[in-house]
Formats: C-alpha cells, sequence, structure tokens
C-alpha cells in the first residue's frame, strides 16, 4: 500500500483528501451509535 503516498497530483490529492474526511466522518459517527 506503500505507491498510494507516490501519487503526486495537485488535483487530485484534495479530492482525495475530502472523501477520506467524509470516511472518517461516517465511520466516527457509526461508531458512536
Amino acid at each position: 500500500m506503500d505507491g498510494w503516498a507516490h501519487i503526486d497530483m495537485p488535483g487530485h490529492a484534495e479530492s482525495l483528501n475530502v472523501a477520506m474526511a467524509g470516511t472518517l466522518l461516517a465511520y466516527e459517527a457509526a461508531k458512536g451509535r
């Protein structure tokens, strides 16, 4: 999974961060129930 850290695309990194944040929020919400 180390290959994922090598993605150097300015536009993609931002959308990836947004997706990751959404996933974390959903995970935390599900965990809190």
